[in-house]
Order: C-alpha cells, then sequence, then structure tokens
C-alpha cells in the first residue's frame, strides 16, 4: 500500500479564508453540503501489534452545489493528508470536521483522497461525508499482520475477492460491497483465525 508523506493544513489565503470562514460556523452548522457521494474505496493498514492503523479513503463526489466537503473523522484520529483529484487540497479541522474547500460546479465529479491514523476503537476507521446519504458501494481492502483477519458486522453483504500474501506473514483481505453501505454504521474489528 502506498502512503502518503505529512500534508499541508493551509494553502493560499483565498483557500484559507474559505476554509476558516466554514469551521468559524462550528461542528454542523455548515449546513448541508449539497453533493453525494457515489463510491468509496477504502485500504486501512493494521500494525502487527494490532494497536495502531493507517487509512487511505477514496470518496468520489458529484457537486450538486458549490460548497465545502465535510467529513467526520474521529477527533482521536490525525489527519496527515487530503487531496482532490490526486492534487494535494487545503483543509482545515475543527473537532471531527474535516474541511475540504472544492471549486467544482454543478454535475461535476471529483474524488477526494483522506489519509488517517490513530488507535482503533471499532467505529473509528472511516471517514463519514457529513450532511449527505452516507450510503455508497464499498471497496475495502485491509491489511493485517499474521494470525489475524478483518470482521465486520456487515460481513453478510461484502463480497471476498481475495486475500494477497504480503512480506512478513501479513495478509491483504479484499472486499466487495455489492450494495450501498452506511459507513457510520459499519464496525471493524480485527480477529484472530482459528488455530489449524
Amino acid at each position: 500500500m502506498r502512503f502518503w508523506g505529512r500534508g499541508v493544513l493551509l494553502g493560499n489565503a483565498a483557500v484559507s479564508l474559505r476554509v476558516a470562514a466554514a469551521l468559524a460556523q462550528g461542528a454542523g452548522a455548515t449546513g448541508a453540503t449539497h453533493s453525494r457521494v457515489y463510491r468509496e474505496e477504502i485500504r486501512i493498514a493494521v500494525s502487527d501489534s494490532g494497536d495502531h492503523f493507517v487509512t487511505e479513503q477514496q470518496t468520489a463526489w458529484r457537486i450538486q452545489a458549490p460548497d465545502t466537503l465535510v467529513l467526520l473523522v474521529d477527533s482521536t484520529l490525525r489527519v496527515v493528508r487530503v487531496a482532490i483529484d490526486g492534487r494535494r487540497s487545503s483543509w482545515g479541522r475543527a473537532g471531527p470536521e474535516v474541511v475540504i474547500p472544492q471549486h467544482g460546479s454543478v454535475g461535476d465529479t471529483l474524488v477526494t483522497r483522506v489519509r488517517f491514523h490513530g488507535l482503533p476503537n471499532g467505529h473509528n476507521w472511516f471517514a463519514i461525508p457529513r450532511d449527505t446519504p452516507d450510503l455508497a458501494p464499498l471497496q475495502l481492502a485491509v491489511e493485517v499482520p499474521p494470525g489475524v483477519k478483518p470482521a465486520t458486522d456487515e460481513m453478510s453483504k461484502a463480497v471476498l475477492e481475495g486475500v494477497d500474501s504480503l512480506a512478513y506473514g501479513r495478509t491483504n483481505w479484499r472486499f466487495r460491497f455489492p450494495q450501498p453501505v452506511a459507513l457510520g454504521r459499519l464496525r471493524l474489528e480485527v480477529a484472530r483465525l482459528p488455530s489449524p
């Protein structure tokens, strides 16, 4: 899995003002994002000790009105990079809200990519689009240390596309959720494999 280096919080002055204005309105006060999520692709790597993870999440949006995009990321996690359509983007954060200015026109599509890491607690593996129906088809890849596998309460809705063997006994489990999934209700945990 390719990971980015450290991110940049704010870019030029005009974009910084836009982010600052959205953050100044306070958590939950910026209103609907007026954009729809139509696809999620998430890659997670769990540390060998199991007490740390890194997530890279791509969210595909259809712009319905000029606005900032807002993702909710657990406030205990550190966001280190944000990009739009493969280019580094300015962003700001207030508590769980990651505010991403975008310059798309109505009808445009764009893809945000957010990288964050921290301690897993079952609910905090994902960035949740705020003020949008967060149901979208999902591709999920979870890299785990030897002897464990990813488990979710929605596993019955997932198609296991494959398990890749990696160096040092690690494995990468690839799932596809063909029906839209609510990330806000999806729990992910790491479970021990049964002994042979």
